[in-house]
């Protein structure tokens, strides 16, 4: 008997290997601004939720540039390139199998709602969602109130709900709506930083199809 019958995906870096993507867009307005660009292993040391702190880090005054302008062209550049990213590998398989098994699926993201909609039908996997929660603006400061809204609209016992995401934020929402949590370290957090906070670290999608526990009650 499986201990889950409802699964709480992240959607960046989780499903969607995006973070080649984020580092380029990131990289040109650095560029563009004179200023140190930011490699793979910084990237996955400092990124962090809201993402203003994030911004802070790589040296941005939001005194000289608001962060809303910073924010809003940073996505205007990341929704236009979507395309070129990829599906991770065997995101396509675990998001079928869970399906087939009769357990009830959400995403919960930072991103912006539109876009993430649209992205999911470009992907092709909106049908194996019963909710697709974004946020209304492109600030990403977190996901904890919207899961909270998500759980009540699934009707969803936190007990036998699963979030599987790949940051440390996505540690604290599970943490928060009282969740179970697996995390996987081929995102936007390194393995080091997930392992810090949290036992359940996996390094890709692949061990999950094999996990007895994800197999619908």
């Amino acid at each position: 008997m499986g201990r889950y019958q409802h699964v709480i995906w992240d959607w960046n870096g989780t499903l969607l290997d995006d973070v080649a993507l984020c580092l380029d867009i990131m990289n040109r307005m650095l560029d563009e601004r004179g200023m140190r660009r930011i490699e793979p292993v910084r990237y996955r040391q400092i990124f962090d939720f809201p993402v203003q702190l994030y911004y802070r880090k790589l040296g941005f005054d939001f005194d000289t540039e608001p962060f809303d302008r910073l924010a809003t062209l940073y996505c205007q550049q990341y929704d236009a390139r979507v395309v070129e990213c990829s599906l991770q590998n065997h995101a396509r398989r675990i998001l079928e199998g869970l399906s087939e098994r009769g357990v009830t699926q959400a995403i919960l993201s930072s991103q912006e709602q539109s876009a993430l909609h649209e992205a999911l039908r470009y992907f092709r996997i909106d049908h194996h969602f019963d909710a697709i929660v974004g946020r209304t603006d492109r600030h990403a400061t977190g996901k904890i109130d919207t899961g909270r809204a998500l759980l009540e609209r699934l009707g969803a016992d936190p007990s036998r709900t699963l979030l599987i995401g790949d940051t440390v934020h996505d540690f604290e929402v599970a943490s928060a709506l009282g969740t179970d949590c697996i995390l996987v370290s081929h995102g936007h957090h390194s393995g080091e930083r997930l392992k810090a906070v949290h036992h359940d670290v996996v390094p890709s999608l692949r061990p999950l199809a094999k996990r007895p526990e994800l197999l619908a009650a």
